[in-house]
């Protein structure tokens, strides 16, 4: 199910449009991240910046329209609904495009554009460092912190949001080409000595934190008091244990 929403700034009247095939609670707590982001571009916006200046309080949202076609909702309601409520004028809303799924579409071409200019940025050691900095200093605030611990407990409380990362997760693993991909990214990772010292510092720091050992080891407790987790986890490990006999037949039988 996909849907068109609007959101009202109490203040003064503006509004935006938008549309998603999550919840609006959902794709509103997005919103919400997304306008405190402010080292991304989506962070930017008209309608961001409005967020941080009059507060998450000050704006009302409703659902104008529900639809079991996804494509018809982007495609013509999106567009729809920005032209008959003209919020695309600075004066009336926060949209700054006309909607649709074209917005989203590009070339080849400023593809590839983008893709250089971004890794420029990004192999300009200055940049990399002050946009590291940036993301530390959030992670290191507190008040950050719990905002984005509510918003992600909020998002993986709600069945359907949770139902749909869990199947792209999925699909994405079943990709040979991806799951090639990360593997190959995990062996460069481990085997650059800085990068291994770090994360090995990172994993002992985190199991040395109490609060932290406690959390994992009570849901550790949680998933194998499931019946139907303790299954798949035994599977998995049996047929792992397989696996590695016989390989080791098949080096015992050349060597």
């Amino acid at each position: 199910m996909a849907i068109i929403y609007k959101i009202t700034n109490t203040v003064n009247g503006k509004i935006y449009i938008g549309y998603t095939n999550q919840t609006l609670k959902s794709r509103w707590a997005e919103h919400c991240e997304a306008s405190r982001n402010l080292a991304n571009r989506r962070g930017n916006s008209r309608f961001m910046r409005a967020i941080r200046k009059y507060g998450v309080a000050a704006f009302v949202r409703e659902i104008l329209i529900e639809d079991e076609d996804a494509e018809k909702c982007l495609n013509y309601w999106e567009p729809f609904f920005i032209a008959k409520f003209n919020s695309t004028d600075r004066a009336i809303g926060y949209n700054s495009t006309s909607g649709g799924g074209v917005m989203f579409t590009y070339t080849p071409e400023v593809k590839a554009k983008m893709s250089a200019g971004i890794k420029a940025k990004w192999a300009d050691p200055e940049v990399k460092a002050r946009r590291s900095a940036v993301s530390k200093a959030r992670c290191a605030d507190p008040e950050v912190k719990a905002r984005r611990s509510a918003a992600s407990k909020a998002r993986w409380a709600d069945p359907e949001v949770k139902a749909k990362m869990g199947a792209a997760v999925k699909a994405r693993w079943a990709d040979p080409e991806y799951v090639a991909k990360m593997s190959a990214v995990s062996k460069a990772n481990w085997a650059d000595p800085e990068v291994k010292a770090k994360m090995s510092a990172g994993i002992k720091a985190k199991w040395a934190d109490p609060e932290v050992k406690a959390r994992r080891s009570a849901a550790s407790k949680a998933n194998w008091a499931d019946p139907e987790v303790k299954a798949k986890m035994s599977a998995g490990i049996k047929e792992a244990w397989r696996k590695r006999k016989e390989q080791n037949n098949v080096n015992s039988a050349t060597t």
